[in-house]
């Protein structure tokens, strides 16, 4: 690994909060997804990124985007968008409050953002102010 790179990785991890080391340590941890008449889906959370948020209801959250690697009833990857809700008088409690998350296939997810991307030229200018913001970091 280049020193650019090493340098990037030490920035980033000083810069984590607890909470955000909270919620990056579930990394790993088993999901299970049950669906009413359908098998039980289970997997672990594969990898993840997390963000600090001011909720637009007032409170405070951790948003997540996780990819999921499902091992049963079949092998699959999935992507699920999610947030903790962060508590406690030192706001060092995590609830997760993403029941109904959208977590769907990797390739499904993408088929979804380019049929809205088509669609909505909202959802279009979002994709690609992104693009724009990750090509200046490059």
């Amino acid at each position: 690994m280049g020193k650019r790179i090493i340098s990037s990785v030490i920035l980033i991890l000083m810069k984590q909060s607890v909470i955000e080391q909270k919620v990056l340590e579930k990394i790993g941890n088993p999901v299970n997804f049950d669906y009413p008449d359908k098998p039980q889906f289970n997997g672990h959370i594969k990898d993840r990124c997390v963000m600090l948020a001011s909720s637009w209801q007032g409170g405070k959250s951790a948003d997540v985007v996780d990819l999921i690697e499902f091992t049963e009833p079949e092998n699959f990857t999935a992507i699920r968008f999610g947030y903790y809700n962060i508590r406690g008088d030192n706001e060092d409690k995590l609830q997760w409050a993403s029941v109904g998350a959208l977590t769907e296939k990797v390739d499904d997810m993408k088929e979804l953002f380019v049929k809205t991307a088509r669609e909505k030229e909202w959802f279009r200018c979002l994709l690609e102010d992104v693009v724009k913001q990750v090509s200046k970091n490059d």
